[in-house]
């Protein structure tokens, strides 16, 4: 019975190591995030999707461009591993 004691602690260690394996390849992937400005003189009219997959967070977009203008951002889906909602995206 006394290696009984030990399966929790080891079941504990296992999963705070794969939590800091996943956090670690979470901030690799935000630092790796490029944001390029589009010149939007080039952008035709119509609805453009998009998504991002950082595996604490993940999020999809639809976004309106009207006029070379950016019309509307709305944001599809957010899933945070917090579980906290999505920052409300302002009006343009």
């Amino acid at each position: 019975m006394q290696g009984f004691k030990w399966i929790p602690i080891l079941v504990a260690v296992s999963l705070s190591l794969m939590n800091c394996q996943a956090l670690r390849e979470y901030k690799e992937r935000i630092a790796a995030i490029e944001i390029d400005n589009i010149d939007l003189q080039t952008v035709a009219d119509g609805e453009y999707t998009g998504e991002y997959d950082a595996i604490i967070i993940k999020a999809a977009v639809k976004v309106v461009v009207k006029n070379h203008k950016i019309e509307t951002i709305k944001l599809l889906r957010h899933e945070n591993g917090r579980g906290g909602d999505a920052e409300v995206i302002p009006a343009m």
